[in-house]
């Protein structure tokens, strides 16, 4: 375990400094630290005893690829320079009621380092402020994600309960909507080898085969943020269908989506979605990709849950790169038993004067923050820095751009303690423990509990 103290503040030849949050945004971030200064020393925070954040709790089980940047991070905790505090909430005591490790307020981690930063992600799901919002079998991407991604706060989500056929609505036209989309199509030939949270997999082996999901974004195919490959794996599920309607695809080509739609990932992109929407796709699955509409209520249906979702038709106006869907007053209600909205995220970023709630100064509540410098010893990197866009690999520019901040301000410029945390060795041990529990060829089992991680960590 590793313990947290008090120190006063010293300008020693070694600057120590805190990254909060263990996800890319925080390794890279300390990769770059430890690479470019001899000296520095880094503890990463996490309010999980588990590390690696986004790329454990956030990335698709059927995505391992993305998931082997794990290889880099582990590179970087090997610096005798590094160390790990996992299960350390930074911020308000009361944001952690339930949390049951060491809670350290954001100026107190500033008192105890020569520099801060925080990495936590924007971990907060964007809301859809609509009636019957709070219908049993309406969720959120962030808890659905979590979900099958054994993340504690949402192990205690339940698919619905039916037995001829599961209707399911996705709102959002990102590729976590799409992300969501496969997992509920897939057979479980599919799921079986990846890391995926035992519940999740069982409760989607449980499904009827019979599944009909519906994609559904506010504009059109030039406009959506999902990429070609996304699209195309959703193609290549056994016994799965794509269905796209040629007619919704090519109503949204007005003259300024043929000018955005001249960009080369677009043309790559609108030419598949074509070649989908021209073929006559039929399934015991079918994923229907729908454009041009956008969500105007939750309707009940019976024993109060949900019962579908109602859409208004909608068309593009606008500019250029600046188009937006405007409603026609067309009505259309889609039924389902369960509705995913992942329309985003926002970050909930601790505040560096103490108080509770931090006034969203940046976009999707992110830091406001001059070149990753948020106030005196504290920066920013990451989704949390930028707003929740790009892949990974993003993470790097702007973890460099954040690591050279702290580096030239550095070179510019014990008492009570807060409990114990878990230590790299603990997170060795917790992974032992997930990798010997797995099921045949799945690569670990992960525990969604804290006490299950806290067990592990303690086992020899």
């Amino acid at each position: 375990m590793l313990r947290l103290t008090r120190r006063a503040f010293s300008s020693t030849p070694s600057p120590r400094v805190a990254v909060v949050g263990s996800g890319p945004g925080g390794f890279y971030t300390a990769k770059y630290l430890l690479r470019d200064s001899k000296n520095v020393h880094v503890t990463i925070l996490d309010r999980w005893p588990t590390p690696f954040g986004l790329v454990r709790y956030g990335v698709a089980p059927d995505h391992p690829e993305v998931k082997s940047v794990q290889d880099d991070f582990e590179e970087v905790a090997t610096s005798e320079r590094f160390s790990y505090a996992g299960h350390v909430f930074v911020g308000h005591p009361a944001d952690a009621p339930s949390h049951t490790g060491p809670v350290v307020p954001l100026n107190d981690l500033m008192n105890l380092y020569d520099a801060v930063v925080v990495a936590t992600g924007c971990d907060l799901a964007r809301k859809l402020d609509l009636p019957g919002a709070e219908l049993e079998g309406v969720v959120n991407a962030r808890a659905f994600v979590g979900w099958y991604n054994a993340e504690p706060t949402f192990s205690h989500l339940q698919l619905p309960d039916v037995s001829d056929q599961l209707r399911s609505v996705i709102i959002g036209h990102g590729n976590v909507a799409l992300d969501c989309a496969r997992l509920l199509a897939a057979p479980s030939s599919h799921l079986d080898a990846t890391d995926i949270h035992s519940t999740a997999f069982e409760a989607l082996q449980r499904l009827p085969s019979k599944r009909l999901i519906h994609v559904v974004g506010r504009r059109g195919a030039t406009q959506a943020a999902f990429t070609t490959k996304e699209v195309r794996e959703l193609t290549e599920l056994e016994n799965a269908a794509l269905v796209i309607d040629p007619a919704e695809l090519e109503a949204g080509d007005t003259e300024a989506s043929i000018e955005e739609g001249k960009a080369r990932p677009l043309k790559r992109k609108r030419k598949f979605l074509d070649q989908v929407a021209a073929s006559t796709n039929t399934a015991e699955r079918e994923v229907h990709l729908r454009f041009l509409r956008r969500p105007v209520a939750f309707e009940e249906g019976a024993k109060g849950r949900l019962g579908a979702v109602v859409f208004e038709k909608c068309v593009l106006e606008g500019d250029v790169n600046a188009q937006t869907a405007v409603g026609t007053g067309v009505l259309e209600s889609i039924e389902c038993d369960l509705a995913v909205c992942a329309v985003g995220y926002t970050a909930s970023p601790p505040c560096p004067d103490g108080r509770r709630a931090r006034p969203q100064d940046g976009p999707a509540g992110t830091y406001a923050q001059v070149g990753s410098r948020v106030a005196p010893k504290l920066y920013c990197s990451g989704w949390v820095k930028r707003g929740p866009t790009g892949i990974v690999g993003s993470n790097v520019a702007d973890a460099r751009e954040t690591a050279a901040a702290v580096l030239e301000d550095l070179a510019a410029s014990g008492v009570a303690g807060y409990g114990e945390g878990t230590s790299w060795a603990d997170w060795r041990r917790i992974d032992g423990v997930e990798k010997a529990n797995a099921r045949n060829g799945a690569p670990r089992a992960k525990f969604s509990d804290v006490e299950g991680m806290l067990d592990a960590a303690k086992s020899s």
